[in-house]
Protein backbone atom coordinates (compact mmCIF):
# COMPACT_ATOMS: atom_id res chain seq x y z
CA UNK A 1 0.00 0.00 0.00
CA UNK A 2 2.99 2.30 0.48
CA UNK A 3 3.77 1.88 -3.22
CA UNK A 4 0.15 2.72 -4.06
CA UNK A 5 0.39 5.93 -2.07
CA UNK A 6 3.64 6.89 -3.83
CA UNK A 7 2.04 6.19 -7.22
CA UNK A 8 -0.97 8.36 -6.38
CA UNK A 9 1.31 11.17 -5.24
CA UNK A 10 3.29 11.02 -8.48
CA UNK A 11 0.25 10.90 -10.75
CA UNK A 12 -1.39 13.86 -9.01
CA UNK A 13 1.73 16.00 -9.61
CA UNK A 14 0.89 15.92 -13.31
CA UNK A 15 -2.88 16.33 -13.15
CA UNK A 16 -4.56 19.14 -15.04
CA UNK A 17 -7.16 19.76 -12.34
CA UNK A 18 -6.42 18.76 -8.75
CA UNK A 19 -10.17 18.63 -8.02
CA UNK A 20 -10.84 15.76 -10.44
CA UNK A 21 -11.09 12.39 -8.71
CA UNK A 22 -8.15 10.05 -8.98
CA UNK A 23 -8.67 6.46 -10.00
CA UNK A 24 -7.09 3.71 -7.95
CA UNK A 25 -7.61 0.05 -8.74
CA UNK A 26 -5.91 -3.01 -7.28
CA UNK A 27 -6.25 -6.22 -9.29
CA UNK A 28 -5.10 -9.55 -7.90
CA UNK A 29 -4.32 -12.33 -10.33
CA UNK A 30 -2.88 -15.75 -9.57
CA UNK A 31 0.60 -14.64 -8.51
CA UNK A 32 0.58 -10.88 -9.13
CA UNK A 33 -1.02 -7.74 -7.79
CA UNK A 34 -1.47 -4.79 -10.15
CA UNK A 35 -1.84 -1.30 -8.75
CA UNK A 36 -3.34 1.11 -11.27
CA UNK A 37 -3.57 4.85 -10.68
CA UNK A 38 -4.94 7.34 -13.16
CA UNK A 39 -6.12 10.89 -13.66
CA UNK A 40 -6.59 13.42 -16.44
CA UNK A 41 -3.65 15.51 -17.57
CA UNK A 42 -3.22 18.20 -20.20
CA UNK A 43 -1.54 17.34 -23.50
CA UNK A 44 1.42 19.47 -22.40
CA UNK A 45 1.93 17.27 -19.32
CA UNK A 46 2.07 14.00 -21.30
CA UNK A 47 5.81 14.27 -22.00
CA UNK A 48 6.59 15.15 -18.37
CA UNK A 49 4.77 12.10 -17.03
CA UNK A 50 6.15 9.82 -19.76
CA UNK A 51 9.68 11.05 -18.98
CA UNK A 52 9.13 10.55 -15.23
CA UNK A 53 8.20 6.90 -15.78
CA UNK A 54 11.00 6.37 -18.32
CA UNK A 55 13.58 7.88 -15.96
CA UNK A 56 12.33 5.87 -12.98
CA UNK A 57 12.58 2.64 -15.00
CA UNK A 58 16.02 3.54 -16.41
CA UNK A 59 17.49 4.78 -13.12
CA UNK A 60 16.27 1.70 -11.29
CA UNK A 61 18.26 -0.79 -13.34
CA UNK A 62 20.69 -2.75 -11.13
CA UNK A 63 23.76 -1.56 -13.05
CA UNK A 64 22.80 2.11 -12.74
CA UNK A 65 24.14 3.93 -9.70
CA UNK A 66 22.10 6.93 -8.63
CA UNK A 67 22.32 9.49 -5.90
CA UNK A 68 18.80 9.58 -4.45
CA UNK A 69 19.25 13.15 -3.19
CA UNK A 70 20.32 14.28 -6.65
CA UNK A 71 17.43 12.41 -8.29
CA UNK A 72 14.97 13.94 -5.85
CA UNK A 73 16.28 17.47 -6.39
CA UNK A 74 16.75 17.15 -10.13
CA UNK A 75 13.44 15.66 -11.22
CA UNK A 76 11.25 14.91 -8.20
CA UNK A 77 10.78 11.31 -9.39
CA UNK A 78 12.07 9.50 -6.32
CA UNK A 79 8.60 8.15 -5.52
CA UNK A 80 8.45 6.35 -8.86
CA UNK A 81 11.98 5.03 -8.39
CA UNK A 82 10.95 3.66 -4.99
CA UNK A 83 7.88 2.02 -6.57
CA UNK A 84 10.14 0.31 -9.12
CA UNK A 85 12.39 -1.04 -6.35
CA UNK A 86 9.37 -2.38 -4.46
CA UNK A 87 7.83 -4.08 -7.52
CA UNK A 88 11.07 -5.29 -9.16
CA UNK A 89 9.20 -4.69 -12.45
CA UNK A 90 9.16 -1.75 -14.86
CA UNK A 91 6.37 0.77 -14.31
CA UNK A 92 3.94 0.90 -17.23
CA UNK A 93 2.17 3.98 -18.52
CA UNK A 94 -0.73 4.40 -20.95
CA UNK A 95 -2.42 7.50 -22.34
CA UNK A 96 -5.98 7.74 -23.68
CA UNK A 97 -7.56 10.77 -25.36
CA UNK A 98 -10.98 11.70 -23.96
CA UNK A 99 -13.76 13.31 -26.06
CA UNK A 100 -13.08 16.79 -24.66
CA UNK A 101 -9.43 16.59 -25.81
CA UNK A 102 -7.92 16.00 -22.38
CA UNK A 103 -5.64 13.04 -21.78
CA UNK A 104 -6.32 10.22 -19.32
CA UNK A 105 -3.01 8.90 -17.94
CA UNK A 106 -2.78 5.46 -16.37
CA UNK A 107 0.26 4.30 -14.36
CA UNK A 108 0.55 0.58 -13.59
CA UNK A 109 2.86 -1.21 -11.14
CA UNK A 110 2.85 -5.00 -10.97
CA UNK A 111 4.00 -6.89 -7.87
CA UNK A 112 4.72 -10.61 -7.66
CA UNK A 113 3.05 -12.15 -4.61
Amino acid sequence: MIAANEMLDNVVKYTSNKILPQVFIAIRKMDTLQLITANTITPIQVDSLRNAVYDANRLSQPKTKIDHNEAKEKNKKLGLIDVYHKTKNPIQINFYTINDGSIFAEVIATFKI
